[in-house]
């Protein structure tokens, strides 16, 4: 099962205003499944775009920064990517894609990176859960023996600067990773921007469920 939490705030500080909001990092994550084995994922092909910046202008990909990888390996025009590394992107870059595969096939993997586009940084995390399609379950223990405790269950939440605002995003969060958000999440300004409690806001996540 595909997991995309695609965000994390700006790496700035400061009161949010119309115009650092127009300038703030804007870049899109989309999936493809290039390999599975006996129904499990086994490879996928990591997106990566700049989207409009907020003043209607072209935006680009300007630097990778791969922070860690779990359980695989990372791939980009053929070559293997050390993680972690840097990578910077050719200029009017408007899109990048890498290649994720995993080593221990069935169990999760995943890659952490921060994108830079013309706006700032911001993190971003791809990879693929646990499970299988039509698993079987597992056999009895025999006597003597204790049935091996299963993986915890993986819950997916996503951040967006639009949050609480607008939450029309997770609806096409939802579909790429065909699971319902179990979290939703904004950050604060202290002495700004939603710093003061809002119940409104935790009652327009609540009622959408």
């Amino acid at each position: 099962m595909l997991l995309v939490l695609l965000a994390a705030a700006p790496l700035s500080a400061g009161a949010r205003t119309e115009a650092s909001a127009a300038c703030a990092p804007s870049v899109a994550v989309a999936l493809d499944t290039l390999e599975t084995v006996d129904d499990a994922t086994t490879a996928i092909r990591v997106n990566v775009s700049a989207t409009a910046a907020g003043s209607g202008a072209a935006n680009q990909l300007i630097r990778f920064r791969f922070i860690g990888v779990t359980n695989g390996i990372v791939q980009a025009d053929g070559s293997v990517i050390a993680v972690p590394s840097a990578l910077e992107l050719p200029p009017l870059s408007r899109g990048w894609s890498l290649v994720l595969s995993a080593v221990d096939r069935g169990s999760p993997f995943q890659v952490v990176f921060v994108a830079r586009d013309q706006g700032g940084e911001m993190a971003k995390f791809a990879g693929v859960g646990s499970g299988r399609v039509g698993q079987a379950a597992p056999p009895a223990p025999t006597p003597g023996t204790t049935r091996p405790t299963p993986p915890a269950p993986v819950v997916l939440g996503a951040y967006n600067p639009t949050f609480p605002d607008d939450t029309r995003s997770l609806d096409r969060y939802e579909r790429l990773s065909d699971r319902r958000m179990a979290i939703v999440h904004w950050y604060v300004l202290w002495v700004g921007w939603k710093s003061d409690f809002r119940r409104d806001d935790l009652e327009a996540v609540y009622r959408r469920g």
